[in-house]
């Protein structure tokens, strides 16, 4: 139960980093794997503070379209 806390905890401080950083500063992501990337551009839209609606957008595609990649 204790591990399962503390990866909560380290995935919300990851989270604080991410939507607190400056937006023109530039950040490290690690990509672990290539099954990690889904998680990586996710990371990195938090940290551009760019939404899901605003990031599909600039791809052209829907915002439905978007959860489904």
């Amino acid at each position: 139960m204790q591990c399962h806390l503390d990866k909560l905890h380290e995935e919300i401080a990851e989270y604080e980093q991410l939507t607190n950083c400056d937006k023109k500063q530039k950040i490290k992501i690690k990509v672990e794997n290539f099954n990690k990337l889904p998680d990586v551009l996710i990371k990195a839209r938090i940290a551009a503070k760019m939404s899901q609606k605003e990031l599909a957008d600039i791809l052209g595609i829907s915002e439905e379209r978007m959860l489904i990649v």
